[in-house]
């Protein structure tokens, strides 16, 4: 009996012995898109991810996820996107053995406006022509990165401030998916010896997209220039709108344009 029982120990020694060691990292399977894209200001929530090991089986308590995501709420929370970019989501899991998977997602970060961010024939059509003049250019429209469906034209009209021809930079901000809202923008230069104020202000409801697929954008405004006008009398411009009425804050208006710039792409 006592031979059995020592026969018996020495094959379970045996068979303990012979069994091998758990070397293998759990899989992690990522639900939904990767990489992902989600639009600027949407919320984010993690899809989430399946963790499953070769002798655990499923371990999903063990997932660990990190991102870098810039949003309005916690860290590797949930909240609120507020800047475009690509983003990392990390996932970590762990089986009991201590073996250690990770895997990533890719997540971009995109203004609703994305597809108009490119090269554009710009046609200026003034009507006036007292600040710009008729002429065809070459621009990029971009848009903002911490504000949606909000684009950049570049340059109104090509011969507006000469001086510092790059410096104008009109943003709208689309509506309805083929208006563009213009508010009133100002922009203050010294040309020569005399410092210069251009107004930029919205005709209502004509700024439009008439095509989203190939991109073909027009965009209505008034365009005045005022000079700075500390002694004059007459009516006046108060610029900037919150500064104290004082004579340093009035503009004279001296010249005005109705114009079209009609941006088809390049």
């Amino acid at each position: 009996m006592r031979r059995l029982f020592f026969l018996l120990a020495s094959v379970s020694l045996l068979f303990i012995g012979c069994k091998q060691k758990d070397t293998q990292e759990p899989l992690i399977i990522l639900n939904g898109d990767n990489p992902m894209t989600i639009t600027l200001g949407s919320w984010w929530e993690d899809p989430g991810a399946i963790v499953e090991d070769n002798v655990d089986g499923s371990i999903p308590n063990t997932l660990v996820v990190t991102h870098n995501i810039d949003i309005n709420g916690p860290t590797n929370g949930e909240g609120s996107t507020r800047l475009t970019g690509t983003y990392i989501v990390t996932y970590t899991a762990k089986d009991k053995s201590d073996n250690v998977a990770t895997a990533t997602r890719t997540v971009l970060v995109k203004n609703g406006a994305y597809q108009y961010a490119t090269k554009y024939y710009q046609y200026v059509d003034p009507t006036n022509g007292s600040i710009v003049e008729p002429d065809t250019i070459t621009v990029d429209i971009s848009v903002d990165t911490r504000i949606n469906n909000r684009i950049y034209f570049p340059k109104l009209g090509s011969k507006l401030n000469q001086t510092y021809p790059n410096t104008i930079r009109v943003y709208g901000d689309i509506v309805h998916r083929d208006s563009i809202n213009i508010t009133s923008q100002y922009f203050s230069f010294w040309e020569g010896g005399s410092r210069y104020l251009y107004v930029v202000k919205s005709v209502a409801n004509q700024s439009v997209i008439l095509d989203t697929i190939d991109p073909y954008i027009k965009v209505k405004y008034y365009l005045d220039k005022y000079i700075k006008a500390p002694s004059y009398n007459g009516p006046v411009l108060y610029w900037p709108l919150d500064t104290p009425i004082i004579p340093e804050a009035k503009w004279r208006l001296i010249d005005n344009d109705q114009v079209w710039d009609i941006y088809e792409r390049f």
